[in-house]
C-alpha cells in the first residue's frame, strides 16, 4: 500500500496538482516526506511542474528543503538548484518569490544557485533559467526594499502623530491648569469681598 507521503511524491512526479491539493489538504507536512531520495518540491521543480510546485508553496512547503543525503557524494539538489538545472525559468521565479535561499549549497557538487546561475553560458537553457534567478532575486530585492522604505514612513508618521498627541495633551493640561488657577483666584475674591462686606456691615 502506498503511503501518503510516497502518494504525494508520485503525484509531483507525475504533474498532478489536484491530487497533491488533496494530499496536503489532509497534512500539510507530506511535503517533508521522500520517495528514492526525491521531495514532492524537487519532484515537480525538476520536471517543470509549476502548478505542482505552487500548491506545495501554497500548503507552506518549505522552498529550501532539499533530501536529506546518504552521504556527502549522494546529496541531492534543493528545489531551487533542481528548477535551474532543469531550465524551468517560472518555477525558478516561484521559489525566489516564496524566499528560497540562493546561497543554499546542494546536489552532488555542492554548489548554490548563484554559483551555478554564474557558471551558465549565455544562451544555453541553463543561462535562461539564471537570468531569470537573477530577475527574481532583484524583483524579490526590490519589493523588499519598498516594504522597508513603507515600514519607515509608517513608523515616521506614526511618531508624528505620537508628537503631536503628546503635545495636544500638554496644551489641553496648561489650560486645564490655568483655569483650575483662574477658579480658585476668583474663589478667593469672591471669599475676600464676602468677608469685607460683613465686617462693614454690606450687604
Amino acid at each position: 500500500m502506498v503511503s501518503p507521503g510516497d502518494a504525494l511524491v508520485l503525484a509531483a512526479r507525475e504533474g498532478d496538482a489536484d491530487a497533491a491539493r488533496d494530499l496536503l489538504s489532509s497534512d500539510p507536512s507530506l511535503d517533508a516526506c521522500e520517495l528514492d531520495d526525491e521531495t514532492a518540491l524537487v519532484a515537480a521543480a525538476s520536471r517543470g511542474f509549476a502548478p505542482v510546485v505552487a500548491a506545495l508553496l501554497d500548503a507552506g512547503a518549505n522552498p529550501d528543503r532539499a533530501p536529506r543525503p546518504v552521504d556527502a557524494a549522494a546529496a541531492g539538489d534543493n528545489p531551487l538548484l533542481a528548477a535551474l538545472r532543469g531550465d524551468h525559468p517560472e518555477i525558478v521565479e516561484a521559489l525566489v518569490a516564496a524566499g528560497a535561499d540562493l546561497t543554499r549549497r546542494g546536489g552532488a557538487d555542492g554548489v548554490t544557485p548563484l554559483d551555478l546561475a554564474a557558471r551558465a553560458p549565455e544562451g544555453t537553457p541553463l543561462g535562461n533559467a539564471a537570468r531569470s534567478l537573477a530577475a527574481a532575486a532583484a524583483k524579490t530585492a526590490a519589493e523588499r526594499f519598498e516594504r522597508d522604505a513603507e515600514d519607515r514612513m509608517s513608523a515616521d508618521a506614526a511618531a508624528r502623530e505620537a508628537a503631536r498627541e503628546r503635545a495636544m495633551r500638554d496644551v489641553e493640561t496648561r489650560l486645564a491648569t490655568a483655569r483650575s488657577e483662574r477658579e480658585g483666584k476668583i474663589r478667593a475674591l469672591k471669599a475676600e469681598n464676602e468677608e469685607l462686606r460683613r465686617k462693614f456691615g454690606l450687604r
